[in-house]
């Protein structure tokens, strides 16, 4: 959104009006009963253009635009047909999808390996392509248990 000035959704009485008169309060949320996009999120017609009902929201209630570089993450509710403000906190895009249940972001809260027996302390990571981390002492345990298997397996000459 590049509202300016003027421009800005605080001087629109008819946006204040809708996204009140489209929400309603549950539960300490207040939901969006219009459009919702793929993702949940409530949309709103704003200047010939479909804007996010949360930003909307934000900027009304916050007198503020979204700080560039910065996304809205929903605390507490982690409702995303939420557009209540207080439940609006302006976070980096990496802060937003670690707390979120994405694969990338449940290993990223992960203190241990796959096993559950080995710490991830930087000694004992390893950092593979596309950032993926694996346990040192379960890669060099594996290997040891290869060698042992490969060993076995070996032809003794006549």
């Amino acid at each position: 959104m590049n509202f300016i000035g003027i421009d800005s959704p605080l001087y629109d009485s008819k946006i204040i009006y809708r996204l009140l008169a489209y929400s309603k309060k549950i539960n300490g949320c207040r939901i969006w009963g219009k459009h919702l996009n793929a993702g949940k999120y409530g949309t709103l017609g704003y200047k010939g253009r479909d804007e996010l009902a949360h930003r909307l929201m934000w900027w009304l209630f916050g007198g503020k635009p979204l700080t560039p570089g910065l996304v809205l993450d929903h605390i507490g509710c982690d409702n995303p047909s939420c557009i209540e403000p207080n439940h609006l906190r302006e976070v980096t895009i990496g802060e937003n999808v670690l707390r979120g249940t994405a694969p990338a972001a449940v290993n990223a809260r992960k203190s241990c390996c796959d096993k559950g027996l080995h710490e991830f302390t930087p000694e004992n990571t390893i950092w593979e392509k596309g950032n993926r981390r694996r346990c040192k002492t379960c890669v060099l345990d594996r290997r040891e248990l290869m060698k042992k298997e490969r060993k076995k397996l070996e032809v003794l000459p006549c």
